[in-house]
């Protein structure tokens, strides 16, 4: 989501804080992934259609 982009953009810190912020990224991902919002981007993407965000709750 363009929220966890931003707050893992805002938190990478210092270049010897790298593996913290990575980890932050794969837990991010891990969330994100699977999530309602990105079933339907992907299966908007896959039938070349825009997608439909209106019936996923919080968006």
């Amino acid at each position: 989501s363009l929220v966890a982009t931003k707050e893992l953009l805002m938190g990478a810190g210092r270049p010897d804080e790298a593996w913290a912020a990575h980890k932050r990224e794969i837990s991010a991902y891990a969330t994100l992934l699977g999530a309602p919002a990105n079933t339907e981007a992907v299966a908007a993407f896959v039938e070349k259609r825009d997608p439909d965000f209106s019936s996923i709750p919080g968006i």
